[in-house]
């Protein structure tokens, strides 16, 4: 049910209007004479929408939708009055009013096109509501990840998390709008040599290929360290966008490196032994 405050000076209309919007079914209304009751309404409780004349005494339809955008924000706001002057019309709407109606002809068709009206503002804004939404679970996501994530448009950084700025150890004014080899330069692991030599570093994920490589980061102060890459393009009209996740994977390279030498320490001794020996595991099986 979408709860409406339906504001005009006229009682009688306030009372047709009452009646038709509810006659729709998915409409409440409650109604109040002048801007000074509704504002009181509206500290009191919450709606969906706000239906206002123009021509009110005191204060006026848009000095009402001032207070509406500046206490209540995107509370969907509709002019419904006789008034049709140019001036009003423009001065409501650059001051946030959703949609603007003229008061006249048959109540039936005009109280539809409200009715109409009322529902659309409504879901532009519920549906405003989880975009948003959407977006802020998105960043939360985006700022708590443990790895460090980034943004790039043609090689140059236009949003990262907070995890990358300790990465490169920079701001976020730093970054945005610098490139990668402004901070560290990448080794290719295999060649040893830097990897902006290698032309199709960004080029095979703009075309659509994505996958996780390992790559060696070296900073300025000339620290190297073993890192994981997960380059993918994102699909948009007009930008060409790569998310790298990046996570550091020095500490699992020790262990692994550690596990090797265990196990070449291990063949080493039983090399050694002037009696056949083999390794068993905990099943009973030779290993």
């Amino acid at each position: 049910m979408i709860a409406v405050l339906y504001v005009d000076d006229e009682p009688a209309l306030l009372d047709i209007g009452k009646i038709f919007l509810e006659q729709s079914g998915s409409i409440s209304v409650d109604t109040c004479s002048s801007a000074a009751f509704a504002q009181e309404r509206l500290a009191e409780r919450s709606y969906d929408a706000i239906v206002s004349d123009y021509q009110m005494p005191m204060t006026n339809g848009i000095e009402f939708l001032k207070y509406v955008r500046n206490q209540h924000n995107d509370l969907p706001f509709i002019l419904f009055t006789g008034r049709g002057r140019e001036e009003v019309v423009i001065e409501a709407l650059n001051l946030g009013a959703d949609f603007y109606l003229q008061k006249g002809g048959k109540p039936v068709p005009q109280f539809a096109e409200l009715v109409h009206k009322i529902k659309q503002a409504v879901r532009n804004k519920r549906s405003e509501q989880r975009i948003n939404e959407s977006e802020e679970r998105y960043r939360t996501l985006f700022e708590k990840a443990s790895d460090a994530i980034f943004m790039l448009e043609r090689g140059v950084f236009v949003d990262c998390n907070t995890q990358a700025l300790e990465f490169f150890g920079c701001t976020r004014e730093q970054l945005i709008g610098s490139r990668p080899g402004d901070y560290s330069s990448v080794i290719l692991p295999d060649s040893g040599q830097p990897a902006e030599k290698n032309s199709g570093f960004l080029h095979d994920v703009l075309q659509g290929e994505s996958g996780i490589s390992e790559w060696r980061y070296q900073r300025k102060d000339g620290r190297v360290f073993d890192v994981e890459i997960n380059l993918t393009r994102l699909d948009t009209k007009e930008k060409d966008l790569v998310l790298a996740v990046i996570r550091d994977s020095s500490e699992r390279k020790l262990v692994e490196e550690a596990l090797r030498e265990s196990a070449r320490i291990m063949t080493d001794i039983i090399s050694f032994l002037p009696d056949a020996t083999c390794a068993i595991n905990s099943d009973g099986r030779v290993i």
